[in-house]
């Protein structure tokens, strides 16, 4: 660590474990506290601007996801999985905090987020730049893995309770569905983000650094 913040001109102090346990307000913190400036979003356009070029995108909406943990899970697996980009609600929705962010992985270094307001002005922004809308609901119209995914895809999952708004499902163009066991209540939406996301990555063979998924299931 120490040679990392010299080759990168980071400055560093040492401290007594009293200060450490006081600056992270008695959370873990391993031996060591990062202080660093507020994280910066992209605007939508932005977002957009950047994998214009693209042939094959993947977006991943999250409105309303509450729970810092899901949130940096989420962004962890989508990290993982190299897609374009996430967007994250500005309201009713977690921020990326420190539990995000640990959580992650450091995930958040390697993915695009963005911020936006409205999530129905989202949803005409990423139509009119060529995006299919897809929602999740525990009743969508058809199975997560029955239906292609086009080459432009921009996948919506709800809030960890409701699930996603009315208005907001009729502007999807269509609905899918993960199916469990009638015991079960729901999956949690971490887990739901991550098979849906490796479904496109499965459908578009796309290469994730050395590895190419090309599956015969």
């Amino acid at each position: 660590i120490i040679k990392l913040c010299k080759s990168h001109g980071i400055p560093y102090q040492f401290a007594e474990k009293e200060k450490l346990s006081s600056l992270s307000q008695g959370k873990a913190h391993q031996g060591v506290i990062g202080i660093m400036t507020p994280f910066s979003y992209l605007s939508l356009k932005e977002l957009i601007d950047q994998v214009s070029q693209k042939d094959r995108s993947f977006i991943l909406i999250l409105d309303k996801i509450e729970d810092p943990g899901n949130l940096g899970s989420i962004i962890r697996t989508a990290a993982c999985a190299e897609i374009s980009g996430i967007v994250i609600q500005r309201y009713k929705s977690a921020p990326l905090t420190s539990t995000a962010i640990k959580v992650s992985e450091g995930g958040v270094n390697h993915i695009s987020i963005a911020r936006a307001g409205s999530i129905i002005n989202t949803i005409k922004f990423l139509r009119d730049a060529g995006y299919t809308i897809i929602g999740t609901k525990m009743d969508g119209d058809m199975i997560y893995y029955e239906q292609e995914y086009p080459l432009k895809t921009a996948l919506i999952l709800g809030n960890e309770r409701k699930g996603l708004g009315q208005k907001t499902v009729e502007k999807c163009d269509y609905t899918v569905h993960i199916p469990i066991s009638p015991k079960m209540e729901s999956l949690n939406v971490s887990i739901s983000s991550a098979i849906l996301i490796y479904e496109w990555v499965r459908q578009k063979s796309v290469k994730i650094k050395n590895f190419s998924y090309k599956f015969n299931l």
